[in-house]
């Protein structure tokens, strides 16, 4: 499967709250979802803003990930991030919630394929993997608790 065969339809989880920036002048960010998300589609899409537009979960872009971890259907999304040239991915869910066990298994084959370093919050706790100078970094730019996590991006 291609970017081109998988599609947002149906989930809007970026839009609840994990990006940041204004549509119209209206602000969104976590904990102050998109005004414009109205029965769970956006209102404004032909219209969106470029936060909107350039964004892409790991989930669209990654032929690899299955129809099965679509952040809708885990409430969890990742986001594809570069350190050093080196992709992490960050898990981030919908809440305080366990990461259910095919996205924690999806999560080590990541990692244990050498294809990226980690860094999820699961049950309100930060775990990271990859080299030490990267846990060094994320250890500094994510929180060690979810919930801080949460406070810091309102």
């Amino acid at each position: 499967m291609n970017l081109n065969q998988k599609t947002c339809s149906g989930c809007n989880e970026c839009c609840k709250g994990w990006l940041i920036g204004n549509a119209f002048e209206s602000k969104f960010s976590p904990f102050n979802p998109c005004k414009y998300l109205q029965n769970s589609s956006c209102s404004i899409y032909s219209e969106r803003p470029d936060v909107c537009k350039g964004f892409n979960c790991e989930w669209l872009i990654n032929s690899d990930m299955p129809e099965s971890l679509k952040p809708s259907i885990v409430n969890t999304i990742v986001i594809p991030k570069f350190f050093h040239n080196q992709k992490y991915l960050v898990f981030l869910p919908s809440t305080e919630m366990l990461l259910t066990t095919t996205l924690m298994k999806w999560a080590n084959e990541q990692y244990q394929s050498g294809k990226s370093f980690i860094v999820l919050y699961n049950n309100g706790y930060r775990l990271i993997r990859g080299p030490d100078s990267f846990v060094d970094y994320a250890s500094r730019k994510y929180p060690k608790y979810y919930n801080v996590l949460l406070y810091q991006r309102s």
